[in-house]
């Protein structure tokens, strides 16, 4: 069996004196999809970080932190299996860069190309496979700053797996997306997960899950609140209390919906016939 994905116990976080995450205790096993759902600053994205090694938690006796069951893991080597796509990292990105060459440079963990990287020809082609499975196909040579907000979107995620990585890592994937670019990236997770690709979403929108990942941690204050399947947390109550205002949770065959409550009306977790 091999060892979990993540592994805390006890790990506290702080930046500057404040501590935005305090004494975790949470396992996600080894090619296990999960989504972390909370609030803006409720620690979603921090906890992303510990796990790409970004930052790190406070070293104590008593206190775990293990990736890929190590508590020292090789950076270089987290970089390999643990492919993360941001808002960030987007708007970080080498914008002169084409999208071949932008997905290229996921071999090399890097925000595009430079003359010192050795490109051949197994790389290339991996780069094409995957421009074509993201959807972006014929658009190999356009420049990146070219490509509209949720293409680039698509171009990253293709970046971050066309080297073989063991996890996607999604932090607020459709931040900046309009309406029609969000429905498609939504769709192209659900392929990637329906092909195995292993899933850690941070969200505040419980519209972003995926049908195919069943388990939600809720954070509220750096802390873990709950831990469970979508059935049991995405309710009316627990919803409301995580956000602190009256909600309604709505459900369409495998997808949910959060609506403020209007009234007294509304009677929560209605399944629609689809």
């Amino acid at each position: 069996m091999k060892p979990p994905l993540l592994e805390l116990r006890g790990a506290t976080v702080y930046r500057g004196a404040v501590k935005v995450l305090a004494q975790l205790r949470l396992s996600i096993g080894h090619g296990e999809s999960v989504v972390l759902l909370g609030r803006n600053g409720s620690g979603k994205s921090t906890l992303l970080k510990l796990l790409t090694r970004e930052i790190y938690a406070v070293e104590s006796e008593g206190i775990k932190v293990s990736i890929f069951g190590q508590q020292r893991p090789v950076v270089a080597e987290l970089r390999r299996r643990i492919a993360s796509v941001s808002n960030d990292q987007q708007q970080q990105f080498e914008p002169n860069v084409s999208l071949r060459g932008a997905v290229v440079s996921g071999f090399f963990g890097s925000n595009g190309l430079y003359h010192f990287q050795n490109i051949s020809a197994e790389m290339l082609t991996a780069a094409d496979q995957w421009i074509e499975r993201v959807g972006l196909g014929g658009l190999g040579q356009r420049l990146f700053h070219q490509l509209s907000t949720g293409q680039q979107r698509r171009a990253l995620i293709a970046r971050a797996l066309v080297a073989g990585a063991d996890v996607l890592v999604l932090d607020e994937p459709t931040s900046g997306l309009d309406i029609a670019a969000t429905a498609s990236y939504l769709t192209l997770l659900d392929e990637l997960l329906a092909g195995g690709t292993a899933v850690l979403l941070a969200t505040h929108h419980i519209e972003e899950i995926p049908a195919a990942i069943e388990r939600v941690v809720l954070f509220d204050d750096g802390r873990i609140v709950a831990d469970g399947s979508k059935q049991e947390l995405l309710t009316d109550a627990t919803l409301s209390a995580l956000f602190g205002m009256a909600l309604v949770v709505q459900r369409h065959g495998q997808r949910y919906r959060l609506a403020p409550l209007e009234g007294e009306q509304g009677a929560g977790n209605a399944e629609s016939a689809d």
